[in-house]
């Protein structure tokens, strides 16, 4: 967080540390929720995304962005991911289930993430955004 508070710090941002799935916010309070490479470590996608829609006030957008759907096993235990990514219409599904509107996904070129057991591999990511009517 420090690295985030330098680059971000003296702007109309405030940084706050929980659970993706029980946000401690109320309901239509944030203008803008930005998750990156989070999904992929959540118990429960479905619920962190409706979470994060909770709290986005009319207008407010939902940035994500994540790795695609990926066979890279090692990961679950050198990195603690729980998903092995996740399919670009399972995400646009769940935005759009949330209440989102607008929703777009799209693929992001390559992320290169280092592993013990296999060095240097490529999994592909996706950016998906949308907003709360």
């Amino acid at each position: 967080m420090s690295e985030a508070r330098a680059k971000l710090g003296g702007r109309n941002v405030e940084f706050k540390i929980g659970n993706v799935e029980q946000i401690p916010l109320p309901n239509a309070s944030i203008d803008a929720v930005i998750g990156n490479m989070v999904l992929h470590h959540c118990q429960r996608p479905e619920i962190a995304v409706k979470e994060m829609a909770r709290v986005l006030v009319p207008g407010g957008r939902l940035v994500l962005s994540d790795l695609q759907e990926h066979s890279h096993e090692s990961l679950r235990k050198e990195h603690a991911d729980l998903w092995m990514g996740f399919k670009m219409d399972y995400v646009q599904m769940t935005l759009q289930k949330s209440g989102l509107d607008g929703v777009s996904v799209e693929a992001l070129s390559s992320c290169c993430s280092e592993t013990k057991e296999r060095g240097q591999i490529t999994i592909p990511m996706f950016l998906a955004v949308g907003h709360k009517s």
